[in-house]
């Protein structure tokens, strides 16, 4: 079932003094309650991002929504002055997961890494 991003909504949190958790949301017709579209752990400190965990529910997989959730994770980290974003990859990590950040803008190998352009006004 094709899904209408523009119906997606975020809820940022801020836990300790340097840790963050971004949660993207949906109503879809029909339920009652919201459904969890994915989800973004990380930690700021000085002008880097460490991305600790990304998670997107199977159901809104290979549909944009984890691009869409990779980019408010960014415009976050812009807005809090980071300007490079790190995080570990795995080798465990799926091959999709790989050509997922690539196609972001991100080098892999056994790191992630993505340097930020400035917020745009």
């Amino acid at each position: 079932m094709e899904h209408n991003k523009e119906d997606a909504f975020f809820i940022e949190t801020k836990s300790g003094e340097d840790r963050y958790h971004i949660v993207a949301l949906i109503n879809l017709p029909g339920k009652l309650n919201t459904t969890t579209i994915g989800s973004v752990y990380y930690s700021i400190n000085n002008d880097k991002a460490v991305l600790q965990h990304i998670h997107v529910n199977p159901m809104f997989q290979h549909q944009g929504y984890g691009t869409m959730l990779l980019k408010k994770f960014e415009d976050s980290c812009r807005l809090m002055n980071a300007r490079q974003i790190t995080g570990i990859f795995s080798p465990d990590d799926v091959i999709s997961a790989k050509r997922f950040y690539i196609k972001n803008g991100y080098t892999v190998d056994r790191h992630i890494n993505k340097t930020l352009d400035e917020p745009q006004a």
